[in-house]
């Protein structure tokens, strides 16, 4: 009686009394949000560069040639004012001019690696998506697995069950699907290199500019 007394006590408390429902509830809220995190995941993945293989390694080493572009000592277009050539105009022009000329070609280098990984990247997918196009030519479309597997020679093999035989056809759907995806995504690649590069050259002129506007407001004799 005593125990039963101290349950009913609970039951009357609202915390008790809908712990339950509040429980469930927070569990569904919980599987929602996991739920929708997931699809944005999954859609952002479909998207985003770096999250494809074929992709990401070139990405990360495009990205460091940028950065070498913008911060490299050989891509500097100014030559900081010394006391050699800061006495008249024409020798700090001279100067200048041997400067911007060495960064020329130092610019022409990093554009040529540039484009020398965006032809591979671009060989390797074309590739992956012919060889995938070949090879889903080849394989004959039936109507149930066991026609499938006679037909196909590529389905099934002797020693291969058909739930593997199933799974490799899956596979091999899907890395068709993949390759022309990534095939399809090759032009929005290309301009996003352009634009990188060239970010990374409005960032070096506008620093440049800044450095000499700050060379000249400095006190010389």
């Amino acid at each position: 009686m005593e125990q039963s007394t101290f349950f009913n006590v609970l039951q009357s408390i609202r915390f008790f009394r809908h712990y339950l429902a509040a429980k469930i509830f927070r569990l569904w809220r919980a599987n929602m949000r996991h739920k929708l995190y997931c699809n944005v995941r999954r859609q952002l993945a479909k998207r985003l560069f770096i999250a494809r293989t074929a992709f990401s390694r070139t990405l990360l080493e495009i990205n460091a040639l940028c950065y070498e572009l913008r911060t490299g000592e050989n891509t500097k277009l100014l030559t900081p004012p010394t006391a050699v050539n800061a006495g008249s105009i024409d020798p700090f022009m001279d100067e200048q001019t041997q400067t911007r000329a060495h960064a020329a070609k130092a610019f022409e280098q990093i554009v040529d690696k540039l484009q020398a990984l965006i032809e591979k990247v671009c060989k390797d997918v074309a590739t992956r998506a012919k060889i995938s196009d070949d090879t889903a030519s080849t394989v004959v479309p039936a109507t149930d697995d066991a026609t499938a597997a006679t037909l196909n020679p590529l389905k099934k093999k002797k020693s291969q069950s058909m739930a593997a035989a199933k799974k490799e056809a899956a596979d091999r759907a899907a890395a068709v699907r993949q390759a022309q995806t990534e095939a399809q995504m090759l032009g929005d690649f290309i301009r996003l290199t352009d634009y990188m590069a060239v970010s990374a050259c409005y960032v070096l002129v506008v620093e440049t500019a800044e450095g000499f506007l700050d060379g000249l407001y400095q006190p010389r004799q």
